[in-house]
C-alpha cells in the first residue's frame, strides 16, 4: 500500500478519488543529540549523549505541506483545455509547526525511563496534533486549498480534505470535478465515438467516487465496442462471415481480425479477462488499485489508432500538395 508522503502532490491534489480515506502514519522515530569533545588536540573525539528526541516522520512532514504549503505545478487545466501553470497561496506556518522534534528528554538509562518517555512524547505529540488541528482546520476536521492558473482567465480550482482523529485523510470535495483533470481522453476526440467517450468519462467518473466494479463495467464496454467496431471494418463485405465471427468468444474475435487491430491489442488481449474479473471477482479496492493501468492500457489502443488516422490524414494532404504543385509545372 502506498503511504501517504509517496502520494505526487498534484496528483493527491486533481486526480484522487473523492471518499477514499488514506492512512497517515502517526509512528513517531528517535534521533540521539550528542556534543563532540576532544580532551586534546589531535586526539579522537568523545561523544557526550545529551538527549533524546522524539520527531515526526514524513507523512507528518507532507501532510504540512498539503495543509499550508504552496502548490505550483504544471497541470492541465480543463478550462483552458491545455496544460499550464496552476499555483496556490501559502499560508503562514507557525514557528511551533516549523521543527520536527516533538520532544526531547536526558537519554535514559534505565528501561522504566525509556517507557516514560515514551508515553511522554505521545502525549506531546497527540497535543501537537490538536493544536494543528485548531488552527488549520475547521470544526469538522476539513480544509481548503483554493488554486488557480495561471493563463490570462484565471480560472479557479477549489480541493476540500478531511481528516479524522484517527489520522485518515479523504478528499470529500472537488470543482471542477476529479475526471476533468483527467486529459488524455481529450487528445481522442477524433477516432472516438460520442457513446465510448461519454462512457470513458464515466469510467473515471465512477473511479473518482470510489466505485471500481461499476467503472470496470464501462471500462469493458469501450474495450467491446472498439473491438466490434474492428470486426464490422473487416468483414464489411462479408456478412456471413461477420455473423460468425460475433458469436465467438473475445479471444476468438480478436485472432479473427488480428490484422486489423492494433498491435497492443493483439498481445495483451487478456485486457478483456482484466476487465471481466474485476466485475465479478475483485473487491472495490483491488479494482481501484488497478484502475490506472487498466485504463491506460485502453488509452494505448486509442493511440495506435490515433496515429494511424493522424499519418493517414497527413499523407492525404501531402498528397494533395504535392498533385498541385506536380500540375502547376505541367501547366507552366
Amino acid at each position: 500500500m502506498t503511504s501517504f508522503h509517496d502520494f505526487k502532490p498534484q496528483d493527491l491534489i486533481f486526480l484522487e478519488p473523492l471518499y477514499r480515506k488514506i492512512k497517515i502514519n502517526t509512528q513517531m522515530s528517535l534521533e540521539d543529540s550528542y556534543e563532540t569533545v576532544y580532551e586534546e588536540p589531535g586526539e579522537e573525539p568523545i561523544h557526550v549523549y545529551s538527549l533524546t528526541n522524539y520527531l515526526h516522520n514524513k507523512d507528518i512532514t507532507f501532510l504540512k505541506r498539503l495543509v499550508t504549503g504552496s502548490i505550483d505545478t504544471y497541470y492541465y487545466c480543463p478550462e483552458c483545455e491545455k496544460e499550464v501553470y496552476i499555483n496556490s497561496e501559502r499560508v503562514p506556518l507557525d514557528k511551533e509547526f516549523q521543527d520536527d522534534v516533538i520532544a526531547s528528554f536526558p537519554r535514559p538509562t534505565s528501561h522504566e525511563e525509556s517507557v516514560f518517555y515514551a508515553e511522554e512524547a505521545e502525549t506531546s505529540f497527540k497535543k501537537y496534533i490538536r493544536h494543528f488541528f485548531d488552527k488549520y482546520l475547521d470544526q469538522s476536521n476539513t480544509f481548503t486549498r483554493h488554486l488557480v492558473c495561471t493563463a490570462s482567465k484565471k480560472h479557479k480550482i477549489t480541493i476540500t480534505f478531511r481528516i479524522s482523529r484517527d489520522m485518515y485523510i479523504e478528499k470529500i470535495g472537488q470543482f471542477p470535478a476529479v475526471y476533468s483533470f483527467d486529459n488524455k481522453a481529450h487528445q481522442y476526440k477524433k477516432i472516438l465515438t460520442k457513446e465510448n467517450r461519454n462512457e470513458l468519462n464515466k469510467a473515471i467518473g465512477l473511479k473518482t467516487h470510489g466505485n471500481g466494479v461499476g467503472a470496470y463495467v464501462y471500462l469493458r464496454r469501450v474495450f467491446e465496442r472498439l473491438l466490434h467496431e474492428k470486426i464490422d471494418e473487416a468483414f464489411v463485405s462479408d456478412n456471413t462471415e461477420l455473423q460468425k465471427v460475433k458469436k465467438y468468444r473475445i479471444e476468438d474475435k480478436i485472432s479473427a481480425v488480428k490484422h486489423f487491430l492494433p498491435e497492443f491489442l493483439v498481445n495483451n488481449s487478456f485486457l478483456y479477462n482484466i476487465l471481466s474479473k474485476g466485475i465479478h471477482e475483485l473487491s472495490e479496492e483491488e479494482c481501484l488499485s488497478y484502475f490506472e493501468p487498466v485504463k491506460e492500457a485502453i488509452l494505448v489502443i486509442l493511440e495506435e489508432d490515433y496515429e494511424k488516422d493522424r499519418r493517414a490524414s497527413f499523407q492525404k494532404e501531402l498528397g494533395t500538395e504535392l498533385s498541385n504543385i506536380h500540375a502547376k509545372m505541367k501547366n507552366d
